[in-house]
């Protein structure tokens, strides 16, 4: 008395319980309860929807066979850290833990909804958005920052023992350690030979304002110098030339993310990937802009914009420079695929900032 046992069915052979093996078999536990905005009192943790049946969305939605689940099959959005989704609450709190959760987790977050945000979201580790349907609601706000900022750092600078040339596969250097990435400079050596019919910044014929570099990875490190993965790309790099540690933010992937209701001020990005490495920009669209840049590569390397569409509001516009719909500064094997701006004064830009 007081003992349950097992109602299920037996095997006929071995007269032990049949287990199910199928989703099908399985009978929904009605009493679940998804998160709602809390977190573990032990863990500190948001609690986590564990079974399929809990989910919004069906996880067989993926593209391109790419696994969009954890191991537990939970797929991860906004609502779960108490957004609301409907373009009209602020949600950027929630969109930020999310976030943040997503890259600890090594996990992807997945958008299904209009989220309203209002400051910016920042990726520093590897991350994966996949939207289907969802996206950022701007709000008409005067965004004066990036919407969505992939930032990596930069960390200590070395000067080089001696001067270098083209195809070299060492550098003279102490202070990097063997896989390091580097961002090797020139010194403020360039001219321009044609100005002032051509000019860049403050560059002119007779005096130098502008920098060349490359990205370099160490293969090996000895007393005196580090080897390296590649030889070096341009001429010459003389004894001002420095080379400067660089911790990429790597593998960012956007695909699919919708931005809504774009006021934003000219010195804003929607997307600005700044010392990015193999980051990807795939099939985002925004419909109502009025200025600023789309999609940004900023000292990347290797990163890509794909089947990204951006529609500005109106066709005149008079300042030139507040609609570079999709640009390239400072970056290396960096490019854009089948990327369309509509009414823009300047689609596409490939230029330097700063002293980059």
């Amino acid at each position: 008395v007081g003992v349950s046992v097992f109602d299920g069915d037996y095997d006929n052979l071995t007269n032990k319980p049949t287990i199910p093996t199928k989703l099908s078999e399985l009978t929904n536990d009605t009493n679940f309860s998804t998160f709602n905005g809390n977190y573990n009192s032990l863990t500190n943790k948001p609690i986590i929807p564990t079974k399929l049946s809990d989910l919004e969305i069906d996880i067989e939605i993926g593209g391109g066979g790419e696994q969009i689940v954890t191991t537990n099959n939970v797929l991860i959005t906004p609502k779960q850290f108490g957004a609301v989704g409907d373009g009209v609450t602020d949600d950027t709190l929630a969109i930020k833990e999310c976030v943040d959760y997503c890259q600890h987790n090594k996990v992807a977050m997945v958008l299904d909804k209009k989220y309203l945000v209002s400051s910016t979201i920042t990726i520093t580790d590897t991350l994966k958005i996949i939207s289907y349907g969802g996206g950022f609601n701007l709000g008409g706000l005067e965004w004066t920052t990036p919407i969505i900022k992939i930032e990596g750092s930069l960390g200590s600078s070395y000067s080089l023992s001696s001067a270098i040339g083209v195809g070299s596969s060492t550098l003279p250097v102490k202070g990097l350690s063997k896989l390091d990435w580097a961002l090797l400079k020139s010194g403020k050596s360039c001219l321009a030979q044609d100005y002032p019919h051509y000019s860049l910044g403050v560059t002119t014929a007779t005096s130098a304002g502008a920098y060349y570099g490359e990205f370099v990875q160490v293969a090996n490190v000895s007393s005196n110098e580090v080897e390296l993965f590649s030889n070096i790309i341009f001429p010459s790099y003389d004894s001002n030339a420095i080379a400067t540690k660089v911790n990429f933010v790597e593998g960012v992937v956007i695909e699919g993310l919708n931005f809504y209701n774009g006021k934003i001020s000219s010195s804003n990005h929607y997307i600005l990937t700044q010392y990015g490495k193999d980051c990807k920009i795939i099939n985002c669209t925004c419909e109502d802009a009025i200025i600023g840049n789309f999609t940004t590569f900023s000292n990347c390397l290797n990163c890509i914009g794909k089947d990204n569409v951006l529609r500005y509001e109106v066709k005149d516009y008079t300042n030139y420079y507040e609609r570079n719909g999709f640009k390239i500064t400072s970056s290396q094997g960096c490019m854009f695929d089948n990327c369309t701006s509509y009414n823009g004064t300047q689609p596409f830009d490939i230029t330097y900032v700063g002293d980059s």
